[in-house]
């Protein structure tokens, strides 16, 4: 039988899968903030200048969504998948990935690549609750 300190830990744990930590908007559009600053396919400045502000835009609406709605980390990646990365697959791998990613990116800014690696989330931790989520939009 368990402890009841042991039984604590593991309903934080729970909590903690059941809420992933809040990352913010921005983390989730670092590729492509890296790919317009990085001006690939030999592009005009203005063009680069263009791209970014498309990203910088983007990451503004959503923010502004994020905080009216009162969106989760969970619904962001959603959100993000159906409209910003459309082409891409939308099952609850691909956003869990999106999440993960997104929490790299995060923990990388703040704490260094290094420390970003070794913390590394998996898909695991979010694609039950991605999938519920997905198909209560489908139901609804």
């Amino acid at each position: 039988m368990n402890s009841p300190s042991q039984r604590m830990r593991d309903l934080e744990t729970v909590a903690r899968n059941l809420r992933p930590e809040e990352v913010p908007t921005a983390c989730f559009f670092a590729i492509d903030r890296h790919q317009a600053e990085s001006g690939f396919g030999g592009v005009t400045a203005l063009e680069i200048l263009e791209s970014i502000e498309a990203v910088n835009t983007t990451v503004t609406a959503v923010d502004e969504l994020r905080a009216t709605q009162h969106l989760d980390v969970i619904d962001v990646a959603i959100l993000v998948s159906r409209t910003w990365n459309a082409d891409y697959a939308q099952d609850a791998s691909a956003v869990a990935g999106s999440i993960v990613e997104a929490i790299w990116s995060w923990d990388r800014d703040r704490f260094g690549e290094d420390r970003a690696w070794r913390q590394q989330r998996s898909r695991g931790q979010f694609e039950g609750q991605i999938a519920a989520r997905l198909v209560g939009m489908v139901a609804s």
